[in-house]
């Protein structure tokens, strides 16, 4: 089964290692086996973090409704939860992938304007990295809703099962 570092999980979550570590601290995700610098987390403590994102996001659920949620949760709900911010691929489809090629080099528009600075973002916007294809990503605001859930949903899930690189 697979692991993720500290840093793989603040990469798929968005979260920072505080929050992580603070979720662990009040008991909403499982305590790893401590190894130092190689302690690693479990799919199902992705799973489980997920599912504190959603919960927290979609219906604004505090650390007691989250926990008693979990409680009710399946191995197998919480592998769906892990498969939502890291999809494994299938044993039988699974072909190894490429080493990635150089990225290209875009050409500047003709007409490119200096981008002026984003002056309205607010300290502590939380973005959601969602992968698509390797080199590509979408970004959403955390807490954006339903809808903007539903379409990165249907965008990740439309490429990953064409396998198209754009």
């Amino acid at each position: 089964m697979k692991e993720y570092s500290l840093a793989d999980l603040m990469r798929l979550s968005g979260y920072s290692s505080r929050r992580i570590r603070q979720f662990i601290k009040i008991g909403l995700l499982g305590r790893p086996k401590f190894a130092g610098v190689r302690t690693m987390y479990s799919r199902e403590t992705l799973g489980r973090l997920s599912a504190i994102m959603a919960w927290r996001r979609e219906n604004g659920l505090g650390s007691p409704q989250i926990k008693r949620e979990m409680r009710a949760l399946t191995l197998e709900e919480v592998e769906n939860w892990a498969e939502m911010l890291d999809p494994e691929p299938d044993e039988e489809s699974a072909t190894p992938e490429p080493p990635p090629a150089a990225a290209p080099v875009l050409p500047a528009p003709t007409n490119a304007q200096p981008r002026e600075p984003a002056r309205d973002l607010l300290i502590g916007e939380r973005w959601v990295r969602v992968p698509l294809v390797p080199g590509l990503d979408l970004t959403m605001l955390e807490g954006s809703g339903e809808l903007v859930v539903r379409l990165a949903r249907e965008i990740q899930a439309k490429y990953q099962a064409t396998g198209k690189s754009a």
